[in-house]
């Protein structure tokens, strides 16, 4: 999975408090997610992306045909919402497995993607799935 830094906005407090938010003890930790698809302008790859509260993203895997990571982009909002995301280890089995199941390697993708991806998120703009995930540490 390809990971890159992205920052949105202003509000790097209320990143840092909800990162941190956890439920009494400790154990619990609720983040917001946005899963999507971009085509990649060289490659012509539908590559399905994921951000945690804004502040990267993360390249999941890539696919010839744009309805196949649509599916798994609700592929894993699906998961999150049946609690098959218990935790940091098993959300990353599921996401290699993703990557493994995709038709190639997500490519880099230039700036200005990045940056449309950063205001779909800031937007909260339709083609963006955003759903709540709960781990246990």
């Amino acid at each position: 999975m390809i990971k890159r830094k992205m920052v949105i906005g202003n509000n790097g407090d209320e990143q840092a408090r909800r990162r941190q938010e956890a439920e009494p003890g400790g154990s619990v930790v609720r983040r917001e997610l946005a899963v999507g698809v971009e085509c990649h302008p060289k490659e012509n790859l539908y590559q399905v992306w994921c951000s945690s509260d804004g502040s990267d993203v993360n390249w999941v895997a890539a696919y010839n045909q744009a309805d196949k990571a649509w599916l798994t982009a609700h592929a894993i909002e699906r998961a999150a919402f049946n609690g098959k995301l218990p935790n940091r280890e098993r959300a990353g089995q599921f996401f290699q497995e993703l990557h493994q199941a995709g038709d190639a390697n997500p490519a880099p993708v230039p700036d200005d993607i990045i940056d449309c991806i950063a205001e779909k998120i800031r937007s909260r703009a339709s083609g963006v799935i955003f759903f709540e995930l709960t781990w246990v540490k």
